[in-house]
């Protein structure tokens, strides 16, 4: 398909329910890269990153750290 510049393919949508992350199938498997690589942080100049610890992070961690970059993302991209 084209790009919405023309020229260049698309990317494939986002699913509308925000939460989702994108998942890959890796050896039949279906991996979210969220939970791989953890969310993205998005910082006060716009630019993004991923915490560099996730995969030493404790389930309880990971979702209070989910929690407050959810909240804190959503200020920071209103502010741009």
């Amino acid at each position: 398909p084209e790009g919405a510049r023309g020229g260049g393919l698309a990317l494939p949508a986002f699913p509308d329910d925000g939460n989702a992350a994108p998942v890959l199938k890796v050896g039949g498997e279906a991996t979210s890269l969220e939970d791989e690589l953890g969310p993205l942080v998005v910082g006060e100049d716009g630019s993004v990153q991923r915490i560099t610890n996730w995969s030493t992070m404790t389930d309880v961690e990971k979702e209070r750290t989910k929690r407050v970059l959810t909240k804190r993302n959503a200020a920071r991209l209103e502010a741009l």
